[in-house]
């Protein structure tokens, strides 16, 4: 009977992991919609920054996100309040705890921007609660989606950066805003219809 006795305890056992484990993930779902909430509540009034056309069409011309994955719906609100740590994604906004700026923050950006293809990738309510079960499971740095926004942002950053210059900064590139505006300025905008 000794080994019906083991049994039983290891059913009661597992069981009892499972249950911890369902209670943990529903608690920390929980936590979280209540931390989103917050940082919304906090920042609802703030003013709302979008990607630079430019650094989209960068971006899409890279083939980085699916083509569902909308970058000119994405909203960046700096300065955000109530954050835990330098940035925070829901569905397609974006709270940044400091100053943002497109390319002194591409990192981020990217980091961030992943989690919006997340998002359209697996819904929002999965998202939730798969990176609550992520979070809760292996913590914050190992969590899968964690890992893969932040291997996405390191593979990606340079690249990015290097066709944005060529792309958005250099006087010579047709989409560059600064040539755009030396065409507005010299009254040559008949150059901007070719």
């Amino acid at each position: 009977m000794g080994w019906l006795s083991d049994g039983l305890n290891w059913v009661r056992d597992k069981a009892l992991d499972i249950g911890a484990s369902i209670l943990s993930i529903t608690l920390g779902t929980l936590f979280h919609y209540l931390y989103i909430g917050t940082v919304y509540t906090l920042n609802a009034f703030k003013s709302k920054k979008r990607i630079s056309d430019c650094l989209i069409k960068v971006m899409e011309d890279l083939d980085l996100f699916p083509s569902d994955v909308n970058l000119s719906k994405v909203r960046i609100i700096q300065n955000a309040r109530g954050l835990a740590g330098d940035g925070l994604t829901n569905n397609y906004t974006i709270y940044i705890s400091g100053k943002f700026d497109e390319i002194e923050s591409l990192r981020l950006l990217l980091h961030e921007l992943k989690h919006v293809a997340q998002y359209q990738d697996m819904g929002y309510a999965l998202f939730v609660i798969t990176y609550d079960y992520q979070f809760v499971r292996y913590g914050y740095t190992s969590a899968p989606l964690e890992k893969a926004a932040r291997k996405f942002a390191d593979d990606n950053e340079v690249k990015v950066n290097d066709q944005y210059d060529l792309d958005c900064r250099l006087v010579t590139s047709p989409n560059s805003p600064v040539f755009k505006q030396m065409i507005i300025d010299e009254d040559w905008t008949m150059l901007l219809d070719l």
